[in-house]
């Protein structure tokens, strides 16, 4: 097989794929909206910001604090992808990141939704000004995930949705869009067999034992 034929071959599948992730991508911006969106609005009545969320040891400060700077730290890479760059997802890693949440978590109520409504704003900005073949350059996640940017904006979506219900405001899994469920029980399930005993799984499943235990997804 010829060397011309072999480069022909190479440039068809890099368009595919570029094709492939931008698509993806617009995709994802319209759910990201989406869930910002709904966000948003419940954060339009002022609440206690010291008042607990349900993530151990985070006040509703920490949890928006977290969605705002998680928000900016998307930001980040897709305009590192936007110049051909790859990027870390936190500045200062994962020390960074937790210095970060601490250090805004104190603020106002107003004070904390101004930050989360600025960086979704910033973000969906710099998501719809980016290149078709940008969203095929990678960055690494906090935990060492190497992503190309159309993936980042995907799970941008479940950051969100997943959060929000974290808040303890009217947000419940029965609201979660339809897509983001189907996703997200593909991938739980599928995980399963390593997270449980398998024959404590299978005896439940069959309905011939209880529950097992299931160990965090994370």
């Amino acid at each position: 097989m010829g060397t011309g034929y072999r480069a022909s071959g190479g440039r068809l599948l890099a368009t595919l794929t570029r094709v492939t992730n931008e698509e993806r991508a617009q995709r994802a911006l319209v759910r990201v909206h989406q869930a910002h969106s709904a966000l948003l609005s419940d954060l339009d009545e002022p609440v206690n910001p010291a008042r607990p969320s349900e993530l151990p040891g985070w006040s509703l400060g920490h949890l928006l604090t977290h969605l705002a700077r998680n928000a900016d730290s998307v930001t980040r890479r897709l305009a590192a992808a936007g110049r051909g760059e790859h990027a870390h997802q936190y500045e200062g890693g994962l020390d960074g990141r937790v210095a970060e949440i601490d250090a805004g978590a104190q603020r106002s109520w107003a004070e904390l939704r101004d930050d989360v409504e600025e960086s979704c704003r910033l973000l969906e900005s710099t998501a719809a000004g980016l290149a078709p073949e940008a969203w095929g350059v990678e960055s690494t996640t906090v935990t060492g995930l190497v992503l190309p940017a159309a993936t980042v904006l995907e799970r941008r979506v479940r950051e969100v949705v997943i959060h929000h219900t974290d808040l303890g405001l009217s947000f419940t899994p029965a609201a979660w869009p339809d897509d983001l469920v189907d996703e997200l029980n593909d991938e739980l399930v599928a995980s399963l067999r390593s997270r449980a005993d398998a024959h404590a799984l299978a005896g439940w499943l069959t309905g011939r034992a209880p529950a097992p235990f299931v160990a965090p997804w994370s």
